[in-house]
């Protein structure tokens, strides 16, 4: 879910590509959600590494990140090809190795749908991190200690993190015509449920496009973020800003938290996934009927000043009042060294949920709402 804690942080370059491929598939806008046309057909084949789905099949196996300067690793990735042309989304799960939700979610979209209900094709990242999931390490991979959703594009050349960066850029976000990357509260996150997307790309399309996919999948919470684009060769950063600029419309999810594993939030990511597919005239049906959207326009964080034992005495969704004691910290003999005080009025959209903190680390998140957002 650390995406909130870069909210601020604003890249700077003018450019977005959007290759010539990515302009037959623009989307035509009526007001709002309305009607879209495709000018995009899905090829006969879709092909990710070494995994072939001829149209009206699905397929699934594993993507080989091969040995480099360290270990190798596998991306496991399934391909639903429809029936019918239409689109192609990218679902990405797993980036960080204890966000189960959108883990598990994956799982049950796999093996729900079937090709012949869809229009266009679905390739479904299941488990971005594999290393960083099964040594459950919370934000990098314990490999080489990196952060995967800090190093896209990737390098082929670069330690593992940044060779899973490369391989999902090449074979699944360049593929893509819209892309979803699914996220949550790790182990140490008390988070809501949130939609961020980029609305100042240069290309308008892909931002209206991205606006479009974050409003039809239909959460309460969504969050506008504004960032200058940067060219590849300079800094790692974000899948789903990678799509954007690569001419990809984009979104990220965040739905669960501290590792939990409840049905309420894999039904509502499930939902928010159907939706999308449904407005993208990929499977028949209407989406659901959208709850009132509050926009979040700025997210002030707040910061510990040392090492200790953390108390909140707020809880994520609570509104609370500028100069409001949200928690305090201890030493390890529980001596109080420090009081949290909300800058703003505003929405706890996030915080730190276990005692462990260290100097440095963000450790609140307060979001200030609007009804509306152009």
């Amino acid at each position: 879910m650390e995406l909130i804690k870069h909210f601020r942080w604003h890249l700077k370059y003018d450019f977005c590509q959007l290759t010539l491929n990515k302009l037959l598939l623009v989307i035509v806008f009526s007001m709002g959600i309305g009607q879209i046309s495709q000018f995009a057909q899905t090829p006969k084949k879709i092909i990710v590494g070494t995994i072939e789905a001829e149209s009206e099949n699905k397929i699934s196996g594993n993507l080989e990140v091969l040995k480099g300067s360290d270990q190798g690793t596998i991306i496991p990735v399934t391909i639903i090809n429809g029936a019918k042309p239409g689109p192609v989304l990218a679902l990405i799960a797993g980036i960080h190795g204890t966000e189960y939700i959108p883990v598990l979610t994956l799982q049950r979209i796999a093996a729900n749908l079937n090709p012949d209900e869809i229009s266009g094709a679905i390739i479904m990242v299941h488990i971005a991190n594999i290393p960083s999931y099964k040594k459950r390490t919370v934000y990098f991979n314990p490999v080489d200690n990196k952060n995967l959703n800090r190093v896209f594009p990737g390098n082929k050349e670069g330690t593992i993190t940044e060779r899973i960066a490369d391989i999902i850029t090449n074979e699944v976000i360049d593929q893509a015509d819209y892309l979803i990357d699914f996220h949550g509260g790790e182990f140490n996150e008390e988070l809501c449920n949130l939609i961020f997307y980029n609305y100042d790309c240069s290309d308008i399309t892909v931002g209206k496009s991205s606006k479009f996919l974050a409003d039809a999948f239909g959460l309460n919470y969504i969050v506008p973020e504004s960032f200058d684009i940067v060219p590849d060769s300079i800094n790692g950063t974000y899948c789903y800003l990678t799509a954007v600029r690569r001419g990809v419309p984009a979104i990220t999810v965040e739905i669960g938290d501290r590792g939990n594993i409840d049905i309420k939030s894999i039904i509502t990511m499930e939902h928010g996934i159907m939706n999308v597919l449904k407005a993208l005239k990929m499977v028949k049906g209407n989406i659901d009927e959208q709850n009132p959207v509050v926009y979040l326009t700025d997210i002030h964080t707040i910061e510990s000043h040392t090492d200790g034992i953390f108390y909140a005495v707020v809880d994520c969704g609570q509104t609370v009042s500028k100069s409001s004691l949200l928690g305090y910290a201890t030493d390890y003999l529980g001596n109080r060294t420090e009081n949290f005080y909300a800058p703003i009025t505003g929405i706890i959209v996030g915080k730190f949920d276990t005692p462990a903190i260290n100097k440095g680390e963000e450790i609140f998140w307060i979001a200030i709402p609007a009804d509306s957002f152009k």
